[in-house]
């Protein structure tokens, strides 16, 4: 049973901080020193400047993790990236134009259930039902999400008004809550018709240099951890979103600690990049961001390793050290749970843990780090085939 108590005792100093206990299920947990911390008004303004709502720790370590990286990260809306975050269609208003049947004058409707972390294809639609793709399926590039619904295209291109040219946008997932395996979903769709399951961000054409730095940082342990502190109920509100701590796109131009020589924006787009263009309907996506090749392919070992490489690099960047990654890591237990039950050991953190060593290591010494992956990450090799007369 959900209970709250609010105590309010006698004259305090203005400058006083106020005390917290979230995630209680007993009265006595108020005395627990580790659930309990305090936060100041500045405190509170810090990690939520727009609204000043209170994050909800679990405990006080956590409390002191948000206010270390809020200190050193500015929240999304005054990163510099000068996104406009939307909600396109609304289910209910919208649905009378949802059709059965697609059409060259039609989009599909991306919801929110078809997409995962840098895979725009996790679920599918079929008669019986909704089921997630298989490992083949994956691996054809020309297999496609075939959702619930079509909509009209010019309907949708009239509602971006001009502010969006592309026909590919990026996305999270409205739906949510703090304790599932993830919380913070994005991905890159190959459709602009997306519902109210789901929200889309648009990126300044002058940031699109930046963009894989900004997918991968969407993507990341690291902010999933501060996003699961926002998050009270069961979604994933866009006034959420502009108060997590976000990379500003000025990090990208500076070179990678880890890889002297090499600007971290050229080091991470590779590795997002064969994440993310998987299959034909991203085309216009990997040439908006400097690929003129053909998808990647589906690889789900390269991929693990991938992930653990760009997982690292942004605790690395977040500016925490391996004990505050390794911590974080363990705040996410369904992920243990299912790596354990199909690799015999939290594969994950594992994995995670030794690039953030390697890259450590690269950045002391100076000498650059050296991915475990052969062919490198988004190289040639790992693409699929070219389109049959393609030039």
């Amino acid at each position: 049973i959900r209970f709250g108590i609010f105590t309010l005792a006698g004259e305090r100093p203005a400058n006083a901080e106020a005390e917290f206990v979230f995630f209680a299920t007993r009265a006595e947990h108020v005395h627990d020193a580790e659930r309990r911390f305090s936060l100041s008004a500045e405190d509170i303004a810090l990690l939520n400047p727009s609204t000043k709502t209170c994050p909800i720790f679990r405990n006080r370590r956590d409390a002191e993790l948000a206010k270390g990286v809020y200190r050193k990260v500015p929240v999304l809306n005054s990163s510099g990236w000068d996104l406009t975050l939307r909600r396109l269609l609304n289910s209910a208003d919208d649905s009378g134009s949802f059709l059965a049947e697609p059409g060259r004058d039609r989009l599909p409707l991306y919801e929110g259930k078809y997409f995962h972390h840098f895979d725009h294809r996790w679920v599918t639609n079929e008669r019986d039902g909704d089921r997630s793709l298989s490992e083949r399926e994956r691996q054809d590039p020309s297999c496609f999400v075939r959702p619930r619904h079509w909509y009209p295209k010019e309907d949708v291109l009239s509602r971006f008004g001009g502010a969006w040219s592309r026909p590919w946008t990026l996305a999270w997932r409205d739906i949510t809550n703090a304790t599932n395996e993830r919380t913070f979903i994005a991905s890159v769709l190959p459709s602009l018709a997306v519902p109210d399951t789901a929200k889309v961000i648009f990126v300044p054409s002058q940031h699109l240099k930046a963009l894989g730095g900004l997918i991968g940082n969407l993507s990341s342990f690291a902010l999933d951890f501060f996003a699961r502190q926002k998050v009270g109920g069961t979604h994933m509100s866009a006034f959420i979103v502009e108060q997590l701590p976000v990379l500003p796109p000025s990090v990208y131009a500076n070179d990678a600690a880890w890889s002297p020589g090499t600007v971290l924006r050229d080091w991470l787009l590779p590795r997002v990049l064969e994440l993310t263009y998987t299959a034909w309907d991203l085309e216009a996506f990997a040439r908006d961001v400097g690929w003129s090749g053909p998808p990647f392919r589906w690889d789900a070992a390269r991929r693990t390793e991938l992930r653990a490489e760009l997982d690292a690099a942004f605790f690395h960047l977040y500016g925490l050290a391996r004990a505050d990654a390794d911590y974080i890591l363990d705040t996410f237990p369904i992920v243990r749970k299912h790596d354990e039950k199909e690799h015999g050991e939290f594969r994950t953190k594992r994995l995670v843990l030794e690039a953030y060593d390697a890259l450590a290591e690269a950045a002391r010494t100076g000498r650059a780090y050296v991915s475990r992956l052969t062919p490198p990450p988004a190289a040639p090799q790992v693409a699929h085939p070219p389109r049959e007369g393609a030039v």
